[in-house]
């Protein structure tokens, strides 16, 4: 039984920072912010340390498209129309309801610190990982 949950985990994390790389490359940083957010708790649980590096990359670069630099105001110009792009406010749960992912919805970014301290984290994970 706990395999079958471990497994569940890690699919789901693992779902879920695909999703938020989409989200991200369609220009929505705010919804990739809230997927990775909700990927780093599941893969945290499990130990998967290649994509919970991977997870925390892609936090930090949704944080730096949020956050107020002159090159993020040029980037969010080119930003989809985001009306559009949440007329599908499909919930992608897939593994069941376990999951609130109203209370992501409105997860701040990481400022500057915080970035260099998470990719500190992701070379420390990366260097776990064996091939």
């Amino acid at each position: 039984m706990i395999l079958c949950r471990n497994y569940k985990r890690r699919c789901l994390g693992r779902m879920k920072k695909h999703i938020g790389d989409l989200s991200l490359l369609a220009g929505l940083p705010q919804d990739a912010l809230c997927h990775y957010t909700i990927a780093l708790e599941q893969l945290r649980i499990i130990s998967d340390p290649l994509w919970l590096a991977a997870a925390i990359e892609g936090l930090c670069a949704a944080s730096i498209a949020l956050s107020s630099t002159p090159v993020s105001r040029n980037f969010k110009s080119l930003i989809l129309p985001i009306n559009a792009a949440r007329a599908t406010s499909m919930v992608l749960n897939g593994m069941g309801n376990d999951i609130d992912e109203a209370k992501f919805r409105n997860t701040p970014p990481l400022n500057e610190e915080e970035i260099v301290e998470s990719l500190f984290e992701v070379l420390r994970l990366y260097n776990r990982v064996r091939i």
